[in-house]
């Protein structure tokens, strides 16, 4: 499915957490996203490092139910041609003026990463309505979000599965998950039903956190 923000927001509203898939290789990768997708997920982000990573992207959004994003580490290499090839949303983790702007011309949502309290309080771009914050870095998730000017925020990788309530609490739309759905163990033995058990798992989790989210109004 070719997916917009309004895509994005509806799969965010019924589950509160989407799947990074590795960047191992594209085996992997699939094995991840269609293990996932069993599970229950529909959101699903394609590390651009990961071999014939444009690929997988559009294998994945021939799938009318899922809304697929991608996430670059190298400025904008790669990134036009996974927005051709029906990427929703880009996780940009050099918040990169370039990279928006190609998002932008688009019409998909930018996702700039965002850790520091001072950048949280700035928005460069008038489209720029969402964040990104990954956990690792001195600054707290919760100062960052306080001061933040009117943004959806993503929090992950490096959430656990049994923690994403806290995250909601401390203010993210939705997580980004990867080592609570599968290891690298996993991967070597491409344990198909391992993956998608641990993704059904953590996927009712991120569904009652979704619906106690939209209680709250």
């Amino acid at each position: 499915m070719r997916a917009d923000e309004h895509d994005l927001d509806r799969v965010l509203d019924h589950a509160a957490g989407m799947v990074l898939t590795p960047s191992t290789s594209a085996l992997d990768a699939m094995l991840v996203a269609s293990s996932s997708i069993a599970g229950g997920f529909r959101a699903l982000v394609v590390d651009l490092a990961t071999e014939s990573a444009v690929d997988l992207v559009g294998s994945l959004t021939t799938r009318h139910d899922t809304v697929i994003g991608c996430l670059t580490r190298q400025g904008v290499e790669g990134v036009a041609e996974a927005l051709s090839a029906g990427a929703a949303f880009v996780l940009d983790a050099g918040d990169d003026e370039d990279v928006a702007l190609l998002v932008s011309q688009a019409g998909r949502v930018w996702i700039p990463r965002i850790v520091t309290e001072e950048r949280a309080g700035v928005r460069r771009r008038d489209d720029e309505r969402w964040g990104w914050f990954e956990p690792g870095v001195e600054t707290s998730f919760e100062h960052v979000v306080g001061s933040s000017v009117g943004r959806h925020w993503l929090a992950g990788p490096g959430v656990a599965g049994n923690r994403i309530d806290e995250w909601s609490d401390a203010g993210a739309r939705a997580v980004v998950l990867a080592e609570a759905i599968y290891s690298q163990n996993l991967l070597e033995q491409g344990d198909r039903r391992a993956i998608r058990d641990y993704a059904a798992a953590v996927h009712r989790e991120a569904t009652l956190i979704a619906s106690a989210a939209r209680s709250r109004g």
